[in-house]
């Protein structure tokens, strides 16, 4: 996400002066109105209930023929649910899990209205997910490149207790935006936020990003990969006590492979045995590794949590990471084969990412206001109320507007304080940022 700087060095024209003023005076008054400054209040401005996923509809008439030169273009809710059930469903049908097959992610997706702090508990839309015994076999998953196109994805919700056909529980699920990849999948630059799993205290797979990672058909290696993915502190796993659950990849499975590059975990956990075991069979990245992977590698990445649990084991061969991921965890560091840096959580957030974690890689990362680092041209960073990949006047005008009422559409984004509510102390927080930069 860019900021737009708008300090003064040395001679400007009048404009600057303007914006800077706008910036000053425009939360200060209730009735101020700049329609002017504003772009229309055209159709990409999320965060109202008719833009939301009714939990059942499944569209597959995507715009583009799926490939790298003409990839599907997924615009809403129910395209995006038709797509991953269709491409990473439990059994391979016709051509659905070709690696060849590209699909682009064009706009902001809200499966939840998450703007009340109770909306996990108060039957929500339960994302798409499979059955763990019939993982294997055909149950490839998704295989081609999904591009997220730097938009986020709320209110993900996933029920691990399921059960099957005759009422019977324990069935347990296999969860994640991806389910289920293979082959020589890439999902990438994508966002989760708000999201949760109900509570359960069994062993199930679940990560924000991928569920998990399974060989490819015929027992051959799979070489998966997941890059610029983003699971902030929005996203709720702590109701998991058992659960082998990744705030980016759930478990990486026999004859895989994983990949994990310029991605970022701060996914609230429990930690019901200690702090190396997020969720119990957790972590801040990837959930396990006892799975028989063949192996993981993780760079250019940061975890709030213990990035992994379990033993990584010394059968890859390599180091898992560089020095280039950073664990607010540091027990790693007694493993030779991890190569991670430590660096204390509060010095993840904010500016000061950038002097504690100087080998992130800033050329894809960049900082974020009062929160982690998110990717360059991500819709989630903090303040940018307009959805247009970058933070600046317009955005402090549209959080005034909404604030009094004027406008009835705004990225959730826009919520500074994390509170749920976009109101004038948002307002003044995006001004203080706009201010500093």
């Amino acid at each position: 996400m860019k900021i737009q700087s708008i300090k003064l060095q040395g001679k400007r024209s009048f404009s600057c002066f303007l914006v800077l003023a706008l910036i000053i005076t425009t939360c200060l008054s209730a009735s101020a109105v700049y329609s002017s400054a504003v772009a229309s209040d055209t159709g990409y401005y999320i965060n109202t209930p008719g833009d939301l996923w009714d939990g059942e509809s499944s569209d597959t008439d995507f715009a583009g023929s799926g490939t790298q030169a003409d990839p599907y273009q997924i615009t809403t809710a129910a395209e995006l649910y038709g797509f991953v059930r269709t491409y990473c469903g439990e059994t391979a049908e016709d051509k659905r899990h070709e690696d060849n097959l590209y699909a682009v992610l064009k706009s902001d997706i809200y499966l939840n209205d998450v703007r009340e702090s109770d909306w996990a508990t108060n039957s929500p839309n339960e994302w798409y997910s499979i059955n763990i015994w019939t993982r294997g076999g055909e149950g490839m998953g998704f295989r081609g490149h999904f591009d997220g196109n730097g938009h986020t994805v709320y209110g993900l919700y996933f029920a691990p207790d399921k059960y099957d056909d005759a009422g019977n529980s324990g069935i347990k699920a296999v969860s994640g935006l991806m389910p289920l990849a293979s082959g020589s999948a890439v999902i990438s630059n994508v966002n989760v936020r708000y999201s949760a799993v109900k509570a359960f205290g069994g062993a199930c797979q679940v990560g924000s990003i991928v569920g998990f990672v399974q060989k490819d058909h015929g027992g051959d290696a799979s070489h998966v990969t997941v890059e610029k993915c983003v699971a902030d502190q929005t996203v709720d796993f702590s109701g998991l006590t058992n659960a082998h659950a990744g705030g980016i990849v759930g478990c990486v499975g026999e004859r895989s492979h994983l990949t994990v590059r310029y991605c970022g975990s701060s996914v609230k956990f429990s930690f019901p045995i200690n702090e190396m075991q997020p969720a119990g069979k957790g972590g801040g990245i990837v959930g396990n590794s006892d799975w028989g992977a063949e192996s993981i590698r993780i760079t250019n990445s940061y975890s709030v949590s213990s990035f992994i649990s379990g033993t990584p084991s010394a059968e890859f061969g390599a180091d898992i990471s560089d020095g280039t991921l950073y664990s607010a965890y540091s027990g790693w560091e007694i493993w030779g084969n991890v190569n991670l840096t430590f660096v204390q959580s509060a010095s993840m957030i904010g500016k000061q990412a950038k002097e504690s974690m100087p080998n992130l890689g800033w050329d894809i990362w960049e900082t974020n206001f009062r929160g982690y680092p998110i990717i360059k041209g991500s819709t989630s960073s903090n303040g940018d109320a307009n959805c247009d990949g970058i933070v600046d006047t317009l955005d402090l005008v549209r959080v005034k507007k909404y604030a009094a009422g004027i406008l009835t559409k705004i990225c959730l984004a826009a919520d500074l304080n994390g509170d749920l509510n976009i109101n004038a102390e948002d307002c003044s927080l995006l001004r203080k940022n706009l201010l500093e930069q």
